[in-house]
């Protein structure tokens, strides 16, 4: 069953060599169990625009936004077919601390199955 989601913000769109598309921003929706505020929100498309997978992930605070409300989440491909994303974290990874207001965070996706 697709849970409902709602984009807060739309960062990037790639396209993927299956003729697929990659969407990568945030949203304040929960897909399942959301990790904060705001999350990394990851979508696959197929070639006719159809929605055939959505992730959510990131730490207890915000990620991929900026204090404005705006998106803060960059992506592009890799050469093994992942996706690389970065973007603005005010919270800390498992197993980081947090060393100031706002952080960097780079993840590789996996853009079949959505979550680092």
């Amino acid at each position: 069953m697709r849970r409902p989601w709602r984009l807060g913000g739309l960062a990037e769109v790639l396209a993927l060599p299956d003729g697929a598309v990659a969407v990568v921003g945030f949203t304040r929706t929960a897909l399942g169990v959301p990790a904060g505020a705001a999350d990394v929100l990851t979508l696959r498309l197929d070639r006719r625009g159809r929605q055939v997978l959505a992730a959510q992930y990131g730490t207890a605070r915000d990620d991929a936004v900026d204090a404005f409300g705006e998106e803060n989440a960059y992506a592009t491909r890799a050469g093994d077919g992942k996706l690389l994303v970065s973007g603005l974290t005010t919270g800390s990874p498992a197993g980081a601390a947090a060393l100031g207001n706002g952080d960097v965070f780079v993840s590789s996706v996996d853009p079949t199955g959505g979550l680092p």
